[in-house]
């Protein structure tokens, strides 16, 4: 007769206080036990993300299968542990856990292969990776089928517009308005700092406006000429050293800044031949990008050093984005690239994406999300290394999404036809 050995099975945000959990639980099974020990924070040897709070511990249920010499289906909700007698032997161990119900959305999963539990005590740990929440597409667009280009989030709310003219906002990205008196008949892009918004558009001749609601809008001041009368599209950044950067990408690509959102000055550090799709900040460098080409600043944008090795092939980058110590940059041809400091860059094995555009990236409470044509969402909670797609995209395989934004706790993704998706964080 095998001996049997026992699982003890509890989730937690630190390993040794469900250690000491543990120790108080080993008396109903004398000599015999053997402890899993299940430890939901999000990490292995390869990834890292935010560990769950207690009160999202609380919403879990999960579902356990354990195969080998013993084959058992168990279940547990919240941090409330669960025990099982089992023969000694190698097994391998698999843990999904579900919000809010039994069949709920996946919140994480976890596997561990080719484990031996002993007879007495056995403490294996199981490493969780966690899903990207489910997205949601909206229902009642206030868009109709009109281009989505442009989304942002401040002051508590998002904005977008779209490429006739039509802007709204939501407090949730569920649940949109339209914005009675929009500043222009088409939309560039859109960012927010420091209190205001910024849009930029192409019908009206000072081609920027700014405002504090996101409702009522004010047409740009600048110090000199207007350097935006070419006509092509303007992107718009706002980095993480306070100051708003707006690139047209018509005439001879001018530039300019502002800190206010209101008033604008001309940029010409960059020179006047350098075409600019993104501007950047993090750690005290200031990156601006476009083509396969990468510059970095470290005195603030006054002197200007391009990457001398862009592991770029081809295509333009489109965005870049900086989160959690960390620089992510995306292209027109699929790629993702990496760096810790601005000015050496790596490319992500896989970016999910093929060879299909990537329109944007940016960073929220641990993640960096990525969007694309063809309705394709990819996401990283390792620093950009490791992308996991969206499979069941609520934008299909065909819709492009041009822009996202996060804010207070989710992201919002817009895309042409009208769509609009989100995702709250747990």
């Amino acid at each position: 007769m095998k001996r049997k050995s026992v699982f003890f099975i509890t989730a937690g945000l630190i390993l040794v206080s469900v250690c000491f959990l543990l120790a108080a639980c080993f008396s109903p099974y004398g000599g015999d036990e053997g402890i899993l020990t299940l430890y939901l924070d999000g990490t292995s040897n390869s990834r890292a993300s935010v560990p769950p709070d207690n009160a999202t511990l609380d919403r879990l249920y999960y579902q356990i299968n354990i195969n080998g010499p013993t084959n058992i289906s168990l279940s547990s909700r919240g941090k409330e542990p669960i025990h099982a007698k089992v023969n000694s032997g190698r097994y391998n161990i698999s843990v999904l856990a579900f919000l809010d119900s039994p069949n709920g959305d996946k919140y994480a999963e976890g596997i561990l292969s080719n484990v031996t539990i002993n007879a007495g005590r056995n403490s294996v740990v199981i490493a969780m990776q966690r899903y990207f929440p489910v997205w949601i597409g909206v229902a009642d667009s206030p868009f109709g089928t009109e281009n989505i280009t442009s989304v942002t989030w401040g002051n508590g709310r998002f904005i977008a517009g779209g490429m006739s003219g039509t802007m709204a906002w939501s407090a949730n990205g569920s649940d949109w308005y339209l914005v009675p008196a929009a500043p222009f008949t088409s939309f560039d892009d859109m960012a927010f700092g420091n209190g205001n918004f910024v849009a930029a558009g192409t019908d009206n001749p000072a081609r920027i406006a700014s405002s504090t609601d996101g409702i009522n809008w004010s047409y740009v001041i600048y110090s000199g000429s207007n350097p935006f009368t070419a006509g092509g599209g303007i992107n718009l950044s706002f980095c993480g050293n306070g100051v708003f950067y707006a690139s047209d990408a018509g005439g001879t690509y001018p530039k300019g800044t502002s800190t206010d959102g209101l008033n604008w000055d001309a940029f010409t550090a960059l020179g006047s031949s350098v075409i600019t799709n993104s501007f950047c900040w993090g750690n005290g460098t200031l990156i601006a990008a476009a083509q396969t080409i990468i510059r970095y600043s470290l005195d603030n944008g006054t002197t200007w050093t391009t990457v001398p090795t862009s592991p770029f092939t081809g295509g333009s980058i489109f965005s870049v984005a900086w989160g959690n110590g960390t620089f992510v940059a995306v292209t027109n041809n699929g790629q993702i690239g990496i760096s810790n400091n601005g000015t050496t860059w790596i490319l992500a094995a896989d970016s999910t994406f093929g060879t299909t555009a990537i329109n944007r990236v940016v960073y929220g409470k641990g993640y960096f999300v990525a969007v694309g044509d063809n309705g394709k969402i990819a996401y990283s909670s390792d620093n950009g290394i490791t992308w996991i797609p969206i499979n069941e995209s609520p934008f299909g395989g065909t819709t492009r999404i041009r822009r996202l934004a996060y804010g207070d706790g989710r992201f919002v993704v817009v895309g042409y036809n009208g769509e609009i998706a989100y995702t709250v964080l747990p």
